[in-house]
């Protein structure tokens, strides 16, 4: 079977917006640990301003476990969950104790460029010769494991996934600030995502 590539993100998306400038994080963020986490990562001439320790975490990171994407955040900032494609559809209850417990009430889920679920069911015969390759099982199982798995975490446009993943959170937790960003992997930029035209 062929191996299918998932098309490019347009790097001119309407939805996508920079942060280039502390001017340019949208005024509904102003006050919040998103903002911070904007302005830390994006704005090195910021990073005077982070402290070497928030003693307690503000906010909640979900994203994906690639090796390319690392943030610039204080010591003890946030908790990070990190999973394949940044889904939190089976960790409802990480997510639940970082509010619970941990005290955080806002949540930043981070999409990426180049993304290795975007597209993940023309990656069969790659997973499969892996997986028997370098995990040390049969074909067949390999073959079982992608059929199991990979509906769950395929992702097609990575920018609607993350806002509709923001949209899941907060009809769960109504309480909760869940914003969407996108690490561009090129740079190691976030940026801010519109969820409404």
């Amino acid at each position: 079977m062929a191996e299918h590539h998932a098309p490019a993100l347009d790097p001119h998306d309407p939805r996508l917006v920079e942060v280039n400038d502390l001017s340019d994080i949208f005024s509904e963020l102003e006050g919040t640990a998103v903002a911070d986490l904007l302005r830390w990562h994006n704005l090195p001439e910021s990073r005077g301003s982070m402290p070497a320790t928030t003693a307690r975490a503000r906010l909640l990171v979900s994203m994906c476990m690639d090796h390319r994407a690392d943030l610039v955040i204080p010591n003890e900032f946030a908790y990070v969950l990190r999973s394949a494609g940044g889904t939190l559809r089976d960790s409802d209850f990480e997510v639940q104790y970082a509010i619970a417990v941990g005290g955080v009430t806002e949540i930043a889920l981070l999409a990426h460029t180049d993304c290795g679920m975007v597209g993940v069911s023309g990656k069969r015969a790659k997973f499969v010769e892996g997986l028997v390759a370098r995990g040390g099982c049969t074909a067949d199982f390999a073959n079982n494991e992608f059929d199991r798995f990979s509906t769950l975490y395929e992702q097609q446009d990575v920018v609607a996934f993350v806002i509709q993943e923001c949209r899941r959170l907060e009809a769960m937790l109504p309480s909760l600030r869940a914003i969407p960003l996108l690490y561009r992997v090129a740079d190691d930029k976030l940026l801010q995502i519109r969820t409404t035209p």
